[in-house]
């Protein structure tokens, strides 16, 4: 059982190495979900907001491509296996304001820029109260 949880995180990008046997106190419940790529611990429910989360991120990249600007960063990112979060507190707190963040607010599109997606209350819980005001800072301070 244990090769078989090992191979299905290595098919889904995740590494991981399990010691202990299903009948372990410390064996993670059924409550629990995945483990991420630095090894913690999502519930199902957390898993499942940042799986939306993805989902939103996608769909914003999908739809600034309709406009016509690809963000090809985000798009080499999300391809690389980083998760959207993951991708959305990085680049947040970078002191730039990246060109697709710019191309959006130019477009008069701020609601497909992750900062904005951050914000929106399914997301809000995925991120820190410090990476949330720094995304609302980002959306009020951008000059075109």
């Amino acid at each position: 059982m244990i090769n078989r949880i090992n191979k299905i995180l290595l098919l889904l990008g995740l590494t991981a190495s399990f010691s202990v046997l299903s009948g372990d106190p410390n064996w993670p419940s059924p409550d629990r979900a995945d483990v991420t790529e630095v090894g913690l611990k999502h519930t199902k429910e957390e898993n499942m907001s940042r799986e939306r989360f993805a989902a939103a991120m996608r769909s914003a990249v999908t739809e600034s491509s309709e406009l016509g600007y690809a963000p090809t960063r985000i798009l080499q990112m999300l391809e690389s296996g980083t998760h959207a979060v993951d991708i959305a507190k990085k680049l947040v707190v970078s002191g730039d304001f990246q060109t697709g963040f710019r191309e959006m607010i130019a477009r008069g599109r701020p609601d497909l820029t992750f900062e904005s997606i951050m914000l929106e209350d399914e997301f809000a819980d995925l991120f820190t109260r410090q990476e949330l005001e720094v995304a609302r800072w980002r959306l009020s301070n951008v000059k075109n």
